[in-house]
């Protein structure tokens, strides 16, 4: 956690994040992709403000080996009894959403339907 909110603060942690999207996936992401990391992850950082252990594990854009999805961002780490922990965060970056009128536990926002749980 302390890392990252050193790299954010030099103003590094979004193209080390590019580097690394496009080491892994062969591919530049997306403008809109940089521009969610660019805009979300500076406010996650900013809302958690020091509340999280420094040695907090954060793994930014984690493919999950079951079905090749990403999240935006994984913590990692021991929680006050010792025992390992993670909590997943996706950060949506919506600027308005609605229920689906079609199905449960779906939302639309920006053009389409999407899964909230």
């Amino acid at each position: 956690y302390e890392e990252a909110v050193e790299k954010y603060e030099a103003n590094i942690l979004v193209s080390e994040l590019t580097a690394g999207y496009e080491n892994t996936y062969r591919r530049p992401p997306g403008k809109q992709e940089v521009a969610a990391w660019s805009e979300s992850i500076p406010r996650f950082l900013a809302s958690v403000d020091g509340s999280l252990p420094a040695n907090l594990g954060v793994i930014l854009e984690y493919k999950l080996p079951f079905n090749g999805q990403r999240v935006e961002l994984l913590l990692v780490g021991a929680g006050d009894d010792g025992k390992d922990s993670a909590v997943v965060v996706e950060l949506k970056n919506w600027g308005a959403s609605s229920a689906s009128p079609a199905h449960e536990h779906f939302v639309l926002a920006g053009g389409r339907e999407a899964l909230h749980h």
